[in-house]
């Protein structure tokens, strides 16, 4: 979800009444050599647009291993999540 525990449990209990998350550590050396796609605010709030328009909210794929972007479409938690599509 993100890089502070605080932020996904926030996540989690405004979109699913629930503060379970699953945490991954991953060393910052080994993050980076997945390459993540980082996505700006204003690219984030376009992207959420176009997925929400097609209907594809549970299953747009980016093609990427990692995307990293901001949290977008609500008022109440701030930061960046991690979307992992990547599969061993």
């Amino acid at each position: 979800m993100g890089e502070w525990l605080h932020i996904a449990k926030a996540w989690a209990r405004n979109k699913h009444a629930s503060e379970a998350v699953l945490q991954i550590e991953v060393e910052e050396d080994n993050f980076l050599e997945l390459d993540p796609l980082n996505i700006t605010y204003n690219q984030a709030c376009q992207i959420r647009s176009y997925i929400r328009k097609k209907g594809l909210t549970r299953s747009y794929k980016f093609d990427e291993k990692v995307i990293w972007a901001p949290i977008v479409g609500t008022e109440t938690v701030r930061g960046k999540q991690f979307k992992w599509e990547w599969r061993c």
